[in-house]
């Protein structure tokens, strides 16, 4: 009939439940077995945004999916191979544990190597080597592409810095001498990040972002292929996108960060470093418990 309604009445109290996303159903990436065993493991996974770990038997995972081990595994290893699962093996007596990244960017995805690269980035695509060169080309940097050739010349690309820097200052704060091979100057890292802007908002903190400011400069033009984030290396190009993405804000929020630690730092500035490269993800997570701890979730 037309007019016909469907009520449907929702149990009391609320059952067990696994949260699977509009974007994970819509990609275009996984076939349906594949989405069922994720589904399935992500349903042993202590609710989390970002994915995390679960430990069930292949005969439960079995049994839920209602698949053959057979089938099980091979959809298990497509999703490994894919850059989705990770599996470790935890002894001949135990259950293998099994790692699951569920962040957004990666279901827009089409292909292992960007789904790998968002899931190493911890939810964030790296920029590609076009979008960095747009971006250094946006900043009044002239970029030119050269083919690989002798050991002396230089490779890949050569960035020639603006004529004029369009941000003012009258004294280079940060200590250190620079190299004259840097993609960046100083003067334009600090434009970049508000440098004005915060010392006039947060004088008492104008040591700490000076800091900040010099850990900026030395990564954005490190001459290194990878460089170490806490324990972990990761590529240059991978790290040099994400810091460019900082905003003003985040900086403030990683020198908090910092002061909040009570236990004793060996290196400072790499760990400063390891705060900046994740300070975006973690102050939405904050936000986010804040949020649940007030009860607005």
């Amino acid at each position: 009939m037309p007019d016909e309604r469907i009520v449907v009445q929702l149990a009391s109290p609320e059952r067990k439940y696994v949260k699977v996303y509009h974007d994970f159903l819509d990609n275009s990436f996984l076939t349906a077995e594949e989405e069922i065993i994720f589904i399935v493991l992500k349903s042993y996974v202590d609710f989390k945004e970002d994915g995390g770990e679960a430990f069930p038997s292949m005969e439960t995972i079995c049994k839920r999916a209602k698949m053959s081990e057979k089938r099980a595994r091979k959809n298990i290893n497509a999703l490994i191979k894919k850059g989705i699962v990770k599996k470790v093996q935890r002894g001949l007596t135990k259950t293998n544990l099994y790692t699951l990244a569920d962040y957004a960017r990666m279901w827009a995805c089409d292909n292992a190597e960007d789904v790998a690269a968002v899931v190493q980035n911890k939810g964030v695509k790296p920029l590609t080597p076009e979008e960095h060169i747009a971006e250094l080309e946006r900043m009044g940097y002239k970029v030119e592409i050269k083919e690989k050739g002798l050991e002396s010349e230089p490779t890949k690309a050569q960035i020639q810095a603006p004529k004029q820097n369009t941000f003012s200052t009258n004294k280079d704060t940060t200590a250190g001498a620079k190299s004259q091979a840097e993609r960046y100057s100083i003067d334009n890292i600090k434009e970049l990040y508000g440098y004005n802007d915060l010392i006039a908002q947060y004088p008492a903190k104008k040591n700490d972002i000076d800091v900040v400011i010099d850990i900026l400069y030395e990564s954005l033009n490190s001459t290194s292929d990878t460089i170490r984030i806490g324990k972990e290396k990761r590529p240059l190009m991978v790290v040099i996108g994400k810091l460019m993405k900082l905003q003003p804000d985040d900086l403030i929020f990683s020198i908090e960060k910092y002061h909040e630690q009570r236990g004793r730092i060996k290196n400072v500035r790499n760990y400063l470093l390891a705060i900046l490269y994740n300070s975006r993800e973690q102050n939405y997570l904050d936000l986010m418990n804040l949020g649940h701890n007030n009860g607005d979730f």
